[in-house]
């Protein structure tokens, strides 16, 4: 039968991800099933019924077409690269609409790409460039101050740059300019395109939606926590279709600032025990369910306005929305009981019956 089984380059786990994410995104617009094995931050991608010139042929198609909205996406808002990199970016997006870029997919057919291609600190081999901090926020100051490597940049091919940058702007959730946040999903285990292409589908779809949630509230609520509020605010379906298939599920999340060149924060959270509670939830008792988001985005709303106001109290708010996250996570009936009773005095009114229903369906 025909297929094609390409394997990411094994450069690092966050930038594997996200050149995951930028090979197999073309494909969740086409008619083409496909399945993806992800073993500790390093993936193999099989794609079945297709020759090495069809896929050529959809990765250039799927750029030409969306080379303005990646440039777009990680240089204006959010800005995740640098913004002077414009051009430079957009030079490199347009050698995956070449056929040139067979060649780099043709190499990635056999593992051990970034030892080929001699990617590393310091490489000077022709066809390089640095990798961004926005794609590789390992690669920074701050870790190779701490893990005394060389203080030199991280210099890989350009295509990796180019699929990694496609995977950050479709693959992923990001906003803002001062401080760029980035949300990235990543798994260990075989998922095939009825759970990728959904999630894929629906943060594109719904971006805007879903980043002025997060947006709202990001500067008084930790990276962690922020992480959470982007899974639990997926629809009901794409959650289900996540925890559907075995395999285990996280989130990498990063903060970027002084215009991409620096590392604020960067954070790595087990997903698995919000998307396996959500999809109890709403398949229990789906009612439940939506007063349970209604009351998270309640939350969030109570937040800003005190944020606009400068009105003490947030703390607590912070605390109200983690305790709704810890009950998922501890499923006790203490982790439910101070979720709902935090959320009792947070509220202007009692959050109602319906919440602590759908709290209560995690202990069952």
């Amino acid at each position: 039968m025909l297929s094609l089984t390409i394997y990411t380059p094994g450069l690092n786990p966050y930038t594997d991800t996200l050149i995951m994410w930028g090979l197999i995104s073309p494909l969740c617009y086409k008619e083409v099933d496909f399945e993806v094995h992800g073993v500790c931050g390093s993936y193999k991608i099989e794609i079945k019924n297709i020759s090495l010139d069809d896929y050529i042929n959809i990765v250039n198609n799927y750029v030409k077409n969306n080379v303005n909205t990646i440039i777009q996406r990680l240089t204006q808002d959010p800005i995740l690269v640098q913004p002077q990199l414009r051009r430079t970016l957009n030079s490199i997006l347009e050698l995956l609409t070449k056929p040139i870029v067979k060649n780099y997919i043709n190499d990635l057919q056999t593992p051990g790409h970034a030892i080929r291609s001699n990617a590393g600190r310091g490489s000077k081999s022709k066809g390089r460039t640095t990798l961004w901090i926005g794609l590789g926020p390992f690669l920074g100051k701050w870790f190779y101050k701490y893990f005394h490597a060389s203080a030199q940049t991280f210099n890989v091919c350009r295509f990796c740059v180019g699929f990694a940058a496609m995977g950050l702007a479709i693959g992923s959730i990001g906003f803002g300019r001062r401080e760029a946040r980035a949300f990235v999903l990543t798994f260990d285990g075989k998922v095939n395109r009825n759970a990728l292409c959904p999630f894929i589908n629906e943060i594109n779809t719904n971006r805007d939606n879903l980043i002025e949630i997060l947006r709202r509230v990001a500067d008084n609520i930790p990276l962690a926590v922020l992480s959470k509020l982007f899974i639990i605010r997926l629809s009901p379906n794409t959650i289900r279709k996540l925890y559907n298939v075995n395999a285990c599920w996280k989130v990498y999340s990063v903060n970027i600032t002084k215009a991409a060149t620096q590392l604020r924060g960067f954070c790595e959270i087990d997903v698995n025990p919000l998307l396996d509670g959500c999809a109890i939830i709403s398949q229990k008792d789906s009612f439940a369910y939506d007063r349970l988001i209604d009351a998270i985005d309640e939350l969030t709303r109570i937040i800003l306005s005190k944020m606009r106001g400068r009105i003490k109290g947030i703390a607590a708010d912070v605390d109200a929305l983690d305790a709704i996250f810890n009950a998922f996570y501890q499923r006790t009936p203490v982790s439910v009981y101070k979720a709902m009773r935090l959320l009792y005095h947070t509220f202007l009114s009692p959050p109602g019956k319906c919440v602590a229903r759908a709290l209560s369906l995690l202990l069952a």
